[in-house]
């Protein structure tokens, strides 16, 4: 359900990227961190969490690494929103820290399912 939601969100920021300039003059990293950051990167991470058990001949994800791209989405608002509305800093690194922790996880979960992986994982 989370894959749905987030291809659906995808496809609202790149049209939101695409229409904002037309209806608001903002800097430049507001168009940018709403495509990749509200759209491209959690859509990929969910992805991942789909497929790196495929690749990997494992089990599918635990309920936890299946929420990390929501919470990559999060970090995704607060880091567009710092841009938007001029917030302050601690928002920017609230975000950034966020991001960090969740690819930092995400990575981590990867590399232990390709050491349990049944045989050689997938070269994919």
């Amino acid at each position: 359900m989370l894959l749905v939601f987030l291809a659906i969100v995808a496809i609202l920021a790149m049209a939101g990227a695409w229409w904002l300039p037309l209806l608001a003059d903002m800097h430049r990293a507001v168009h940018i961190h709403l495509v990749f950051a509200l759209g491209v990167m959690p859509l990929i991470m969910a992805a991942m969490t789909h497929f790196v058990p495929v690749l990997t001949r494992t089990g599918g994800a635990a309920r936890q690494v299946e929420l990390l791209p929501g919470l990559a989405w999060q970090a995704g608002v607060l880091a567009t929103a710092f841009f938007a509305f001029s917030l302050p800093a601690s928002v920017r690194l609230l975000a950034a820290l966020l991001a960090l922790l969740v690819v930092a996880r995400l990575a981590g979960w990867q590399w232990m399912r390709a050491r349990a992986a049944l045989g050689r994982p997938h070269p994919g």
